[in-house]
């Protein structure tokens, strides 16, 4: 990633170290409310998921497969990406999103690591206190869609109380 690119990916998200798993920002249109980021998985980063799912019991088939709890989570890291760079307020964009549920999610495959793959994601409504997101995942290399998401809420993260 460039230095431009994992600057403006760190500026908008809350995310650190391996927490973050999105790579880049390919495409971003604030206006619309639509953006395209990429997530690269590498096989450290999927082991490392792994040792942290074993503890609630997250079968994997192998460390080449991401799972799929890590491929709705970069689309999640992603749609926090586009809400945020749709923010006029920058103390609404530094306090983010956070996950409240996905539905009508489809798997067509599975991810694999060492291949980008790209999250097409649409704003589809920002109420405020929340916003609603769809898209796709595709795989960068050859076009294949890993998955369609139709419809992922998150709410606004509460500003953390100050102690004067």
């Amino acid at each position: 990633m460039s230095d431009a690119g994992s600057t403006q990916v760190i500026d908008l998200l809350p995310h650190r170290g391996s927490a973050l798993i999105i790579d880049r920002i390919v495409r971003l249109n604030p206006e619309s409310g639509s953006g395209v980021i990429e997530s690269s998985f590498t096989t450290a980063l999927i082991q490392q998921l792994h040792q942290r799912l074993e503890s609630i019991d997250v079968p994997h088939d192998s460390d080449q497969i991401v799972p799929e709890l890590a491929v709705l989570e970069a689309f999640a890291q992603g749609c926090g990406i586009v809400w945020a760079a749709g923010q006029k307020d920058p103390d609404d964009a530094e306090h983010g999103l956070i996950l409240g549920s996905a539905a009508t999610v489809h798997f067509q495959c599975r991810a694999r690591t060492g291949r980008a793959v790209h999250h097409h994601i649409t704003l589809d409504s920002d109420l405020g206190s929340g916003a609603s997101f769809s898209g796709k995942v595709i795989d960068a290399s050859d076009g294949q869609v890993i998955a369609t998401i139709g419809s992922l809420l998150a709410v606004r993260a509460l500003a953390t109380p100050t102690n004067n």
